[in-house]
């Protein structure tokens, strides 16, 4: 058991380097989360456990979704409406995926799962 991941550990790092690339202090980020920064520094810190609640509201206050905290790479989650859009993207003729790819942007253009190894562009990494 010595390899085990400690999720909290995991989303606790995660929040404090969004809060450093955002430049939140606790005090903020615990205002835009809706409790105390006590709290809010017992939770970063390990010293209480989260709740969907506390997740929700300090994913709130960061201005995103609480999957976007508990998935080491957000950008490889796929929707269902974003693989129905690769499906279909799969299935169109070199020519039309070229077409689409000249209209959307790098981040917009559908990526399967399965592209964990590489860039937006689809490029091996």
């Amino acid at each position: 058991m010595k390899n085990m991941v400690n999720p909290d550990k995991e989303l606790n790092g995660r929040i404090k380097g969004l809060m450093k690339d955002k430049h939140l202090t606790q005090t903020e980020l615990s205002k835009r989360a809706s409790m105390s920064q006590a709290h809010l520094n017992e939770l970063i810190n390990g010293k209480k456990s989260w709740t969907l609640e506390t997740l929700n509201n300090v994913a709130g206050g960061l201005g995103m979704h609480p999957y976007e905290l508990l998935v080491p790479d957000p950008d490889m989650v796929r929707t269902p409406r974003q693989m129905e859009l690769y499906r279909v993207y799969k299935g169109l003729s070199e020519e039309r995926r070229r077409i689409v790819d000249m209209l959307l942007t790098p981040s917009e253009r559908p990526l399967p799962v399965e592209f964990k190894n590489h860039d937006k562009d689809g490029k091996k990494l």
